[in-house]
């Protein structure tokens, strides 16, 4: 009665990708912090920050 396409299987790898993905990128995010606060000065960090993260965005 349920049975799995393949389709439906690729969709599956892709979503645990992603999600295998984001948690890699939120989980650095403190040692990226950590790291760049103590050898960056915290206004250029923030606007490298938001400059990358406009970059992903796009």
């Amino acid at each position: 009665m349920w049975s799995i396409t393949e389709e439906g299987e690729e969709n599956r790898r892709s979503a645990v990708l992603l999600s295998l993905m984001a948690s890699l990128l939120y989980g650095s995010q403190f040692v990226v912090i950590k790291t760049g606060i103590g050898d960056i000065d915290p206004l250029l960090f923030g606007a490298m920050t938001s400059a990358i993260g406009g970059l992903v965005a796009l």
